[in-house]
Formats: C-alpha cells, structure tokens, sequence
C-alpha cells in the first residue's frame, strides 16, 4: 500500500474528519499524517513509502512496528474506545493495549497525574 492509498483509506474511514499529509523527507518518502476524529482527538501516523510498517503516536503513547494493514483498524479502535488502559510499574506508567485482527499492540507513557478524559473512560 502507497503513502497515497493509505491517506485515501483513512480519508474514507467513518471515524475520521480530516487527514493531513505532512511530509518529513523526499528520500526515502517519509509522511506524518495527522488524522483527526470525529470527536476531536488527534493521532499522527509516520510511514515511509514502500514499507510495511508505520509508527502511530496517541496521546502520549507511541506504538512502533505496526503493520499497515492494521493501522487503520488500530486507530479506530482507539477512537471507539474498544482498547484496555491499565497502571503499571506501581502506577508509575499507563499501558494501553489495542486488539486488532493482526493481533494485540501495546504502548505504554509516563503516568503524571494527567489522565485525559478517555483513558480515564477506559482505564481498568
């Protein structure tokens, strides 16, 4: 899947409002695309073209190695709140864990006593 067939993809996804492609270099090809829900909330997917993986970074939480095939169904997950958020390392660090076809991906930040309004939704 092109950088090209990925923005149209996501484009196209009910959730979404807006994908922005940003891009980070001409060569290799790297884009951030800043996509927006519906709600408001803001996710930024790195990928470089020709690879198989992208970076996707979530409010703190960055999830590396993702298959293209399953970021955007990762993305959507987050945004209908289908994912499990749980304080690990005595509290010290959130964790959240997205399941999608291709299996579970977990990413876990800093916990500072900022929770944001849908982990606090989630969290377990």
């Amino acid at each position: 899947m092109t950088i090209d067939d990925l923005v149209s993809d996501a484009a196209s996804r009910q959730f979404v409002s807006a994908v922005v492609p940003v891009e980070v270099m001409e060569s290799p090809r790297i884009v951030d695309l800043w996509v927006d829900a519906l709600d408001g909330e803001e996710v930024i997917v790195s990928v470089r073209d020709g690879s198989a993986d992208v970076r996707i970074v979530i409010g703190g939480y960055v999830f590396d190695s993702v298959p293209v095939s399953s970021s955007l169904d990762l993305i959507g997950a987050v945004f209908a709140r289908d994912i499990s958020v749980r304080r690990v390392l005595g509290g010290r660090f959130l964790e959240m864990t997205v399941q999608t076809s291709e299996g579970a991906f977990s990413s876990s930040r800093r916990f500072r006593k900022d929770l944001s309004s849908w982990e606090s939704d989630v969290l377990s």
